[in-house]
Parts: structure tokens; C-alpha cells; sequence
């Protein structure tokens, strides 16, 4: 959704920025319930742990009061840090989900 968005114009970088900071916030929030279930002292828990700790320190250097938007529940408001520091920001948070999505896969594959 946020790469369809029409930079040019102010609705279209709202709607950029929303997708994005929501994003990226569901993910941490869908790793911090997945990581329980896993078994303890694994590979698998150790790289999510790792991962999750370097994710949460990357958008944390864009988004204010991470750890509120984090325990929110419902729609709320989010804030950017660095806007113009932030594209670069999130790119490098999308390589790193993809990253991590390609070495656990590739390590499922291996058994």
C-alpha cells in the first residue's frame, strides 16, 4: 500500500508513513507473541530474539514513544523522529524482515 502512495501530495505521504509505521510495529508485535511458542534455547528463538531486539533498535531511531505504540490496542497516533532521515530507515528495516524471513525458511528447509 505505501508504494503505490502519491509522494506528491500530502494525503499520499500520510498514507506512506501510516502504512509503513503500522507495519512495522505489527511486526514486532507478531514476533514479541510468536517468540514464546517457540522452544526455549533453540536456534530458531535465538535468532528471533536477535532479530526482534534489532528491529525494535531501528524503528526506534524514527518513531517517538515506540514501546506506547507498541502496548496500544487500537488506532493511535504515531510520530517520526527524523522524516527525512526515515526512507532510508525503513528500507533498511524491510531488508532486514526479508532477511530474517529468508534464513529461518532456509533453515526450515534444511530439516
Amino acid at each position: 500500500l505505501s508504494a503505490t502512495a502519491d509522494m506528491q501530495s500530502r494525503n499520499g505521504m500520510v498514507l506512506y508513513a501510516t502504512a509503513q509505521a503500522w507495519t512495522h510495529v505489527e511486526v514486532i508485535r507478531q514476533l514479541d507473541a510468536l517468540i514464546p511458542k517457540i522452544e526455549d534455547g533453540s536456534l530458531v528463538e535465538q535468532t528471533l530474539k536477535e532479530f526482534r531486539g534489532a528491529y525494535f533498535q531501528t524503528c526506534d531511531t524514527i518513531f517517538r514513544n515506540l514501546d506506547d505504540l507498541l502496548l496500544s490496542k487500537g488506532p493511535n497516533w504515531f510520530f517520526m523522529k527524523k522524516i527525512e532521515h526515515s526512507g532510508v530507515v525503513l528500507n533498511e528495516l524491510t531488508a532486514m524482515l526479508s532477511e530474517c524471513v529468508s534464513g529461518l525458511l532456509s533453515k526450515a528447509d534444511r530439516k
